[in-house]
């Protein structure tokens, strides 16, 4: 099967190019960060949690290749893949309860080893999507903690918007000059406000944005991974079929070369 490494590169990109944005822009980000420091705080650790589930996913996909190409090289070695199978290693894997499907195949369907690699390979399918649930729920996540950052801005800035008309109205107008500048400095917490709503908004997207392109490396690593074992395994299969003679008694052929590819 091919390497897998290069997914875990690719990976590093999303999130390599913001942190070097940032650098660039390390004023804009930092005052963004500052008016409201716990809330954008919360967004950017979420952000940094999904990379790193995303790269163990990768990680995880890249050891399932590493150990499907131990047993498809053993197996092509000729050594029998129920023993095979005893290694703990491989025993105890996904790609062992996928293999473990095909050495039982007279009790799968129809007894047909390719129909039961299939039916292996769409429950390892299946099982691989399962892990990346949280990863693709932390994606939405952070479009809700940034709207969620939007929403607590603009009702802050109405609030110090309500405070201040109301001050001023109550403000003793014979001094105009000092009116004015207590309404001038009324106006930095509204500002305030909407600068909480829109670097929520921001850092919400930005997150957002990374983790999804990341997951697009996690899930093309994933199709390559089990098109890759479909292809090994078949030719596993193809291979010990051409190695048996064929007999005169065709109603047992199928049943026969499924015992022959596991013996």
């Amino acid at each position: 099967m091919k390497n897998l490494t290069r997914y875990q590169i690719l990976a590093m990109l999303p999130l390599l190019v913001l942190v070097v944005g940032g650098f660039f822009f390390q004023h804009l980000v930092m005052f963004a960060i500052n008016t409201n420091f716990a809330m954008n705080a919360i967004i950017l650790g979420v952000m940094v949690i999904g990379v790193v589930i995303m790269h163990q996913l990768i990680w995880s996909v890249r050891r399932q290749s590493l150990k499907a190409d131990k047993f498809v090289r053993r197996v092509q070695q000729g050594e029998p893949m129920r023993d095979v199978l005893l290694d703990p290693e491989l025993g105890a894997s996904d790609i062992g309860l996928v293999c473990d499907h095909l050495t039982h195949s007279n009790d799968g369907i129809g007894g047909n080893p390719v129909e039961v690699v299939e039916a292996g390979l769409r429950s390892l399918h299946v099982t691989l999507d399962s892990r990346q649930e949280l990863a693709q729920f932390l994606i939405g996540f952070l479009v809700a903690l940034g709207l969620m950052g939007t929403f607590i801005g603009i009702l802050e800035t109405l609030v110090e918007i309500g405070n201040m008309i109301g001050g001023f109205a109550t403000s003793d107008m014979q001094d105009i000059d000092k009116s004015f500048m207590g309404l001038i400095s009324d106006l930095t917490k509204p500002l305030q406000g909407m600068g909480t709503a829109f670097s929520a908004s921001m850092f919400g997207l930005l997150g957002s944005l990374c983790l999804g392109l990341t997951m697009v490396s996690v899930r093309r690593c994933t199709e390559e991974f089990l098109t890759g074992l479909r292809h090994a395994i078949n030719q596993l299969i193809k291979d010990r079929r051409s190695g048996q003679p064929e007999g005169n008694d065709t109603a047992d052929v199928p049943d026969r070369r499924a015992n022959d590819l596991v013996r």
